[in-house]
């Protein structure tokens, strides 16, 4: 329902008025309404079934299905991308997970998108709060409207203003000064505006945001470029934890949400990491690839260097240890070509490819 106003609706079945009216605030959250205190006479091949609410009363309400016995939610979840987890999929379930702060709403839409509704308000992922991530979904604008992703803020109960004065909002506006429009750090850091302008979809398409959360530090990538690198340096503001929120910023500015994904960094480890000389030599008439490769990690590693004139295995190389090998060619001459070193910590394993040039020796 739109800010500070109550609404009462009725369910009505073949033109007669069912139960009570089932009254309902600007800040109830979304609910299944269910009628069970009397039997409803259905008749075959005439039955009517409507909504009707409160005449006069012109605000939005949105109805996402009437049915009749079970519920069956009419949109399937959406499948995230590798390494990433679900927060908003479509479904009324995962929308549950959700809570807003302050007026306004978001309803769920034909498609199974999120729209704004009023406002100013904020709709927060109430689960959990994380650390270090990659947040992903797409958004759509149907007009010079103003919304943003939150991120690094407290839990904000029903106050939208806790996540504006203590988090961070990616912004989404088409024209506004450059420190709050899409793709910025809203009124801290302005986006690269030859970069949004290179890459950003006009109004009524979707666009797609991936906003990196690592220490104090923001990466925001639209439509897969990086628009915007910042580092937060103010003491009332901690990214290190927080809450994921989406905005509804005022009546009148519609903005759509779906897809809504993240991925945790925290526990990732890096990879493991090693530097690879790869120098072809002559040596006594003969054609030799000389190949040193050195462990750059903090803690031992296997290493494997494969050429096209063998492999050679190295366990448990220390931290800035090499291992080191000369393979002989099959002839006086090597042409260019590159080496593949394999890094095995334990936990994970990474590849270096490593080019040489040619060498004749005859």
């Amino acid at each position: 329902p739109e800010p500070d106003m109550d609404k009462s609706m009725n369910l009505v079945v073949n033109g007669e008025v069912q139960d009570e009216p089932w009254v309902f605030s600007p800040f109830d959250d979304w609910k299944t309404w269910a009628f069970s205190s009397r039997d409803v006479t259905l008749k075959e091949g005439v039955n009517t079934i409507a909504l009707r609410y409160d005449e006069g009363n012109d605000g939005n309400v949105n109805v996402d299905a009437l049915s009749v016995g079970d519920v069956v939610d009419r949109c399937t979840p959406t499948d995230p991308a590798d390494g990433y987890t679900s927060l908003f999929d479509g479904t009324l379930a995962s929308f549950e997970q959700w809570k807003l702060a302050g007026p306004g709403s978001f309803g769920r839409m034909e498609d199974c998108s999120l729209r704004t509704i009023g406002g100013m308000g904020l709709l927060w992922y109430a689960e959990q709060e994380f650390e270090e991530y990659s947040l992903q979904l797409d958004w759509k604008q149907i007009g010079d409207y103003n919304s943003g992703i939150f991120v690094g803020s407290p839990e904000p109960g029903d106050d939208p203003w806790v996540a504006v004065d203590h988090g961070y909002e990616i912004q989404i506006d088409e024209s506004d000064e450059p420190d709050r429009t899409t793709g910025s750090i809203y009124t801290f850091q302005s986006a690269d505006r030859d970069a949004v302008d290179e890459v950003l979809n006009p109004v009524g398409q979707w666009n797609h945001y991936e906003i990196v959360v690592q220490g104090q530090n923001i990466k925001v990538l639209l439509n897969g470029k990086l628009v915007n690198d910042f580092d937060n340096t103010d003491p009332e503001r901690d990214l290190s934890s927080g809450i994921i929120g989406i905005q509804n910023h005022g009546g009148g500015e519609t903005v759509y949400f779906r897809d809504i994904q993240i991925k945790e960094l925290a526990d990732e480890a890096p990879a493991p990491e090693a530097t690879v000389e790869a120098v072809p030599r002559c040596m006594a008439g003969k054609a030799v690839l000389a190949v040193r490769a050195t462990n750059d990690g903090d803690q031992p590693v296997d290493l494997t260097i494969s050429t096209e004139f063998g492999e050679r295995e190295f366990t448990g190389v220390e931290p800035g240890k090499s291992g080191y090998f000369a393979f002989t060619a099959r002839s006086t001459e090597i042409a260019e070509g590159d080496v593949k070193v394999t890094i095995d910590d334990g936990e994970s394993t990474s590849e270096i490819t490593q080019e040489y040039a040619a060498l004749s020796c005859g």
